[in-house]
């Protein structure tokens, strides 16, 4: 009876120890720093699990970005399938290769204030453990950027060839 009751004590540290916000590391930039009024700027995420963290494959990884009034993306929910992020079969587990960074266009408001703003979002994934439990979890992350005044010059410079 000991026995039993330590395995479930057992089961029950290890879902909180996966669900202890630390599986993931999220690192957040804005391309270019300073974003011109009215031009596009990109939100780059680089998600890196910790040592010993697969991220499952099923249910899908995903990021939502809270709505901005000085900012707008295409659309708010991206889902892991859009990034092409290499799967990985491992015994009875399917779990992503999130080795590349992930790419999310945006475009600054024409009538934005000049200065500091932040895009804020979260995503959601799921743990696979080595005994393939599934568990479920979210991390916010934030990002800061700066807009100016737009100009023509450097529309040009930032522009993709």
């Amino acid at each position: 009876m000991a026995k039993r009751g330590l395995f479930f004590f057992g089961i029950l540290l290890s879902a909180i120890l996966l669900n202890s916000q630390d599986n993931i590391r999220i690192d957040c930039s804005v391309f270019p720093g300073t974003v011109g009024i009215g031009e596009e700027g990109v939100l780059k995420i680089r998600v890196t699990p910790r040592p010993g963290i697969r991220i499952s494959a099923h249910p899908e990884f995903m990021i939502r970005i809270e709505d901005g009034e000085n900012f707008s993306f295409a659309k708010l929910f991206f889902m892991g399938s859009e990034f092409k992020f290499t799967r990985i079969q491992d015994g009875d587990g399917v779990f992503l290769n999130l080795d590349k960074e992930i790419e999310i266009p945006f475009t600054v408001s024409e009538n934005a204030y000049i200065g500091k703003h932040s895009i804020q979002g979260e995503i959601t994934y799921a743990v696979l453990s080595n005994d393939n439990w599934i568990i479920k979890t979210k991390e916010r992350f934030t990002v800061s950027f700066s807009t100016r005044k737009s100009s023509p010059g450097l529309k040009k410079l930032f522009s993709k060839k």
